[in-house]
């Protein structure tokens, strides 16, 4: 049983349909092959936009977002906020966040693979760090995360956790030294524990 979901396919190819009897028949041939192209139009084209505007987060539009979000229970105003709007895509992000807090175990495994598909970028990556002792997960960013991520990461709670347990960020955009049997943890046990991150976000002066 494979584990991915297949990608739909709305296609229709009504030629199939022809037994072989009928494959030289001229006039019936045409008939179906107009009768295709209507489905195509009409129907194959339909289902094509209702999947890429309404049905997957990633690209849908502010109606299908919309729609999700009556689905998953979540605001697009954020509480103490209510001028702000956010943009479609700061929308999408938002319900995709959502989707993986309502269907995650919270481990941290699963955490850092929520982490690696919505927060990896050319810019950095970002992962989660439990310091054992249920206070709460650390959510480390080597990149500065943007005006726009950064309000979605402060003013919503929606990053995967634990009940009870509560979060934290911190920026590390520089390699860090760290030490250990083996020097095994280089490169994760930095002596400085980064920024914190903010919003508005203010950019740092030379």
């Amino acid at each position: 049983m494979t584990s991915k979901v297949p990608e739909p396919d709305s296609s229709v190819n009504l030629l199939r349909s022809i037994i072989w009897q009928y494959d030289s028949s001229e006039a019936l041939n045409t008939i179906i092959s107009k009768k295709n192209g209507w489905y195509e139009n009409e129907q194959t084209k339909y289902w094509d936009d209702w999947y890429r505007d309404v049905f997957d987060l990633k690209t849908a539009n502010d109606f299908g977002l919309q729609i999700w979000s009556i689905i998953l229970g979540v605001s697009f105003i954020a509480e103490g906020y209510p001028d702000i709007e956010l943009t479609t895509e700061q929308k999408r992000f938002v319900c995709r966040l959502r989707y993986y807090q309502l269907i995650t175990r919270a481990t941290i495994p699963e955490v850092n693979g929520i982490m690696k598909d919505m927060f990896t970028t050319e810019k950095g990556k970002a992962y989660a760090l439990d310091p054992n002792d249920m206070s709460c997960i650390l959510y480390v960013f080597t990149y500065q995360p943007d005006e726009a991520l950064a309000f979605i990461l402060l003013k919503y709670d929606l990053l995967p956790r634990p009940a009870t347990v509560g979060l934290g960020f911190r920026i590390i955009r520089y390699r860090p030294f760290g030490f250990g049997h083996h020097n095994h943890n280089f490169g994760h046990a930095p002596f400085y524990d980064g920024g914190k991150l903010t919003w508005p976000y203010k950019k740092e002066t030379a």
